[in-house]
């Protein structure tokens, strides 16, 4: 899973990938809906379309292998306030 870690600016577009099929989204261990604000998954791409403080957290991925092995991935993201402007 890509990145392990990532820290982004309020307002900022976040991408999250995952490697497997049969992907599932978790984020803080619960699971993750398409209809959660500004959040939308296609297949092992989770997209943050303007991030917020609220989308901070431990983002999980669960899904298989072409084996059907399990496998799990986490990232974790820091979204902080906007930047400065001069």
């Amino acid at each position: 899973m890509t990145p392990e870690r990532q820290a982004q600016f309020e307002g900022s577009s976040v991408l999250i990938t995952c490697t497997g099929e049969n992907v599932q989204w978790l984020k803080d261990d619960k699971p993750l809906h398409q209809s959660q604000l500004g959040i939308r998954s296609v297949l092992d791409v989770l997209f943050i379309q303007n991030s917020k403080n609220f989308h901070s957290g431990i983002y999980t991925c669960l899904s298989q292998d072409k084996d059907g092995i399990d496998q799990m991935g986490t990232s974790q993201l820091f979204i902080g306030g906007k930047p400065r402007t001069m």
